[in-house]
Order: C-alpha cells, then sequence, then structure tokens
C-alpha cells in the first residue's frame, strides 16, 4: 500500500496539484473526500488550505496525498469521490466500474472499455511493447471473477511466444500459482468478430499443444491460408496432427460456417496458435476495492514477468 502523505505546506500542495496526484482533504464535520483531478477541481484551492491547515492548524481537518482511490479507501474506509466534473471524469461518475477502473489502474493504460461477452466486465489493449499478447479482460466467467490474456494470437506475436523462452516460464506459471493455461487454436480473418471465428476443440495437453508450435515446419503455417484450401489441406493438417476431431459433426459443422463466412467475404482465412491464460477468484472480489486493486495488479505482474513483457509502474 502506498502511505498517505501529509502536506503541511502550500508548496506540497502545489506540487501535488500540479502533478495532478490524488490528493485526499479530511474534515470533522463530514467524511473524507479524494479528488482524483486536483489540477482541475474547483473544490482544491490554495486559500482554502491556507485556512485549514495554515491558519487553523489542522483543528478541522487535513490534507494528504496518496496514490490511488483504492489506497484512500483503506486508509479511510468511509472516503468519498469528490463530485466535481474534472474528478468524475478520471474515474468516473459515483465512481467507475469498479472492473474498468481496477484492469486501467492495475494495467497502468489510459482506455479501458466493457466488455459484453465471456468474462463480461472490461478489457483493454497491453501498453505499447507487448510483443506475445495484445489483450487482457477482467469479467465474470460463470461464478467466477477471472482475469484473462490470449498470447500467441496474432502472428506476430505467435512467432514471439513459441519462439522464445516464453512458453518454458508460462508453464512454470501455471505449474506454479493460481493461473491455469488452455489451448484455444483458431481461424479468424481480417476484421472478423469474435462470434465469427471458428474455435475448435484442442484434445491435446497444454504441454504437448505448446510443444507442436514451437517446431518451426509447424509455426510456419501461422497466418493466411487460402479458401480454397481450408477444408482439403488446413483441416485435416490440424486433424492429422492432434489438434483437431475430423468425426466431430458440431466442429464439421462450425467449419462449414466459417467456410460459407469466408467466402461471402472473399477473404484468406488466418490460422491462430493462441493460448488462454487464466487466474481466477472468488466473485466477492469486487466488493473490497482495495483487496481487487492488489490482487489484479499482482495477477497481471505476475503473468508479465512469464511472458517476459514490460508494465507500466503503479501510479
Amino acid at each position: 500500500m502506498a502511505l498517505p502523505t501529509r502536506l503541511r505546506q502550500l508548496d506540497q500542495l502545489e506540487a501535488v496539484v500540479s502533478s495532478n496526484g490524488g490528493l485526499v482533504i479530511t474534515d470533522s464535520a463530514r467524511p473524507p473526500v479524494f479528488h482524483s483531478s486536483p489540477r482541475d477541481c474547483p473544490h482544491v484551492q490554495p486559500a482554502h488550505f491556507a485556512t485549514k491547515v495554515l491558519e487553523n492548524g489542522e483543528r478541522n481537518g487535513s490534507y494528504f496525498w496518496i496514490a490511488s482511490l483504492a489506497w484512500a479507501q483503506e486508509e479511510w474506509p468511509g472516503v468519498r469521490l469528490c463530485q466535481s466534473d474534472a474528478c468524475l471524469a478520471i474515474v468516473g461518475s459515483a465512481g467507475e466500474p469498479p472492473l474498468e477502473w481496477a484492469l486501467r489502474e492495475a494495467v497502468g493504460v489510459g482506455e479501458v472499455k466493457p466488455r459484453r461477452r465471456e468474462p463480461i466486465g472490461a478489457e483493454t489493449m497491453m501498453t505499447p511493447g507487448w510483443q506475445s499478447s495484445q489483450r487482457v479482460a477482467l469479467g465474470y466467467s460463470g461464478e467466477q471473477l477471472v482475469l484473462r490474456t490470449w498470447p500467441a494470437e496474432l502472428k506476430a506475436q505467435a512467432q514471439a511466444f513459441y519462439g522464445s523462452a516464453r512458453v518454458k516460464f508460462l508453464l512454470e506459471l501455471t505449474a506454479t500459482t493460481a493461473w491455469e493455461a488452455d489451448p484455444l487454436p483458431h481461424l479468424a480473418y481480417n476484421g472478423s468478430r469474435p462470434q465469427d471465428r471458428f474455435y475448435f476443440r484442442c484434445p491435446l495437453p497444454l504441454e504437448r499443444y505448446v510443444s507442436f508450435w514451437q517446431r518451426s515446419e509447424n509455426l510456419g503455417q501461422v497466418g493466411a491460408h487460402p479458401l480454397e484450401a481450408i477444408e482439403s489441406d488446413l483441416w485435416p493438417w490440424l486433424c492429422q496432427n492432434g489438434l483437431g476431431d475430423p468425426d466431430d459433426p458440431e466442429q464439421v459443422v462450425e467449419l462449414g460456417r466459417f467456410v460459407e463466412r469466408l467466402a461471402r467475404r472473399r477473404a484468406e482465412a488466418h490460422l491462430r496458435p493462441s493460448v488462454e491464460v487464466t487466474h481466477a477468484w472468488d466473485r466477492s472480489l469486487e466488493n473490497d476495492l482495495p483487496r481487487l486493486l492488489r490482487e489484479v495488479r499482482e495477477a497481471v505482474e505476475q503473468v508479465a514477468e512469464a511472458l517476459r513483457e514490460h508494465l507500466s509502474p503503479l501510479s
């Protein structure tokens, strides 16, 4: 936890306002208030600080710098979010949806959007520079709250993942922590929505699945394939190597539907050898914001370390 810093001099307040850091103002007559944007908040004024701190000697309240709303809620359980337009623009009206807020804080990115499909909650693109995975989601899957990412989804990511020690470190992560991973091979096309893709069940254990793609001759199949080769060459090759099941009628039907969509778009199919990596908690974690942030951040740090990717410092 980032401990609060009591502000006793005007230049300390000016430094917090200039950096637009988190500010809590306590008052003997009302609950503490967290200001997420003190630089633009009309309620944060040097004159108010001078009266409360310098003239009245903090008899009726104090000013504190603190890193985030989550830490403020841990220090002052009854703290309220300032309702000025400036502060709400950063944290969200009456408090940003907890999952969106926690994902933004934990990953250290600016833009987080709602996620309408499973896991239902929030999603963001990883910070620039990530090579092996591009998305991470925090949301509900059944009775669990999950953090999930998908290494090796696109061709460049697959090459970065399977062509390095990241595979070894991810397997170690899933063997020693609460993280789990499952094969998630599928066919897609440029601009395809998740419901337009062909996700097929892969019976291979994770270790055999990643070992298969580590071989250069197999990794060379990742990427674009012409329409006419999907049913005649690509799908038989996947089945022969144990990644698909030619006797599964459901998979055969879904493959046919995918090919029909592909034909209408006159597009190529892209083979994606992705892995679905998941960390799960009880749904009640959402009700404890400080713990939610701590645990999601810790999980993000774990998977970033395993994937040998850079993670922005927690603000």
